[in-house]
């Protein structure tokens, strides 16, 4: 029976970081024994080799059949082991891959933020063509996000991303669109173009792990765009994206969200009435966690009689607050609107079993991104 791509993922980060504690080649032993015959450990494999070649003393010969002859001496490696066999994932209905943007011998690789670097305080480290480099992950890393601080609170993830894109002074000013870049860049960096996603057939229900392009998502990143003004008879609101302290908010409000529609349904005791209050509720809440979302995206207002700035926060809110439903309506719109920049997550797939076509979505949020 084939391993998961999860249980493969979780013995390498353990690996990795075994190995970077240690620098004793030894610890990536296990896992190359263990899942040398997998298709799905291929480019975990090909990154344990290409850092046992950069060793300090050259291999003498294949490095997967050095390593597993020291590890058992009473076996005798006479020829290269044979790299597994690469079986084709099932087909995503996505372009090939494209070429590698980044230059040989570079640690890191190069994306172009969504927001230009725009909206951040302090300068960036950008190339000539306006990119920023991202570094590969650290097992450590990868550990930080599967803790429930780096769904809540956040400061696991803001920890993770000021080791993956030293080059950006101010990481919780960053855009929500620019993380989603970023950390596609970091997996491409980490693993290379080798992302697997186990996804349900709607039509059959059959389970199957699809390949995706990480390296084509980021070429098709939109940028966030410009129109960001909403004019009122008053005043001109000018808009900025959703950033990573927000991603926080949001994920809180989720959940809390998700536990109150749970316990509507965990009683089917009570009565129309119960039920109706209870969603009112939560109906109340989603349009307070909105409103919340805009205001934090609002980047100042100008008075358009004495053409005052106004980027105090209470000010803003008061304006926002007495706002008619068509003003905003609008402003609602224009800033949805801006937060669909990035990374378009959505994809199409054809199933291998029943030759279903439908459209899927990788979660690109981090704490779900590298489970």
């Amino acid at each position: 029976m084939a391993v998961s791509i999860k249980v493969i993922r979780d013995a390498y980060v353990q690996a990795k970081q075994n190995y970077e504690e240690s620098n004793n080649i030894a610890a990536y032993t296990d896992f190359l024994t263990t899942y040398s015959d997998e298709a799905l450990a291929k480019p975990f494999i090909n990154s344990i080799n290409e850092v046992l070649s950069n060793e300090t003393k050259p291999p003498k010969g294949d490095v997967m059949s050095e390593i597993l002859a020291e590890h058992d001496a009473n076996k005798t490696v006479t020829s290269p082991v044979v790299q597994p066999k690469v079986e084709e994932n099932p087909t995503v209905n996505i372009a090939q891959p494209i070429k590698e943007r980044v230059k040989p011998n570079t640690p890191g690789i190069y994306v172009t933020l969504p927001s230009k670097g725009r909206w951040y305080t302090g300068e960036l480290e950008l190339s000539a063509d306006g990119e920023v480099e991202v570094f590969a992950l650290k097992a450590k890393d990868e550990l930080r996000l599967k803790s429930p601080d780096a769904l809540f609170n956040g400061e696991a993830l803001i920890s993770v991303l000021e080791g993956v894109v030293p080059g950006i002074p101010h990481i919780s000013e960053m855009p929500l669109a620019d993380q989603n870049v970023i950390m596609c860049g970091a997996y491409l960096a980490t693993y290379g173009n080798d992302y697997t996603l186990s996804i349900t057939c709607p039509k059959c229900q059959s389970i199957k792990d699809y390949g995706v392009d990480l390296d084509k998502m980021l070429t098709q990143s939109k940028d966030y765009s410009t129109d960001n003004v909403v004019s009122t008879n008053a005043y001109k609101i000018y808009l900025r994206p959703a950033e990573l302290k927000a991603r926080n908010m949001i994920a809180m409000n989720q959940f809390q969200t998700q536990i109150m529609q749970a316990q509507i349904d965990a009683k089917p005791e009570a009565t129309e009435v119960d039920k109706i209050k209870a969603l009112t509720e939560v109906y109340d809440k989603t349009l307070a966690e909105n409103f919340e979302l805009i205001i934090r995206m609002v980047d100042y207002a100008v008075d358009k009689v004495n053409g005052e700035k106004i980027k105090d926060q209470d000010k803003l809110r008061e304006i926002i607050d007495n706002m008619n439903k068509r003003s905003y309506d609008k402003l609602f719109d224009v800033s949805m609107k801006m937060n669909e920049a990035g990374v378009d997550a959505t994809m199409k797939v054809a199933c291998t079993d029943c030759k279903n076509e439908f459209e899927s979505t990788v979660n690109l949020d981090p704490t779900s991104f590298f489970a």
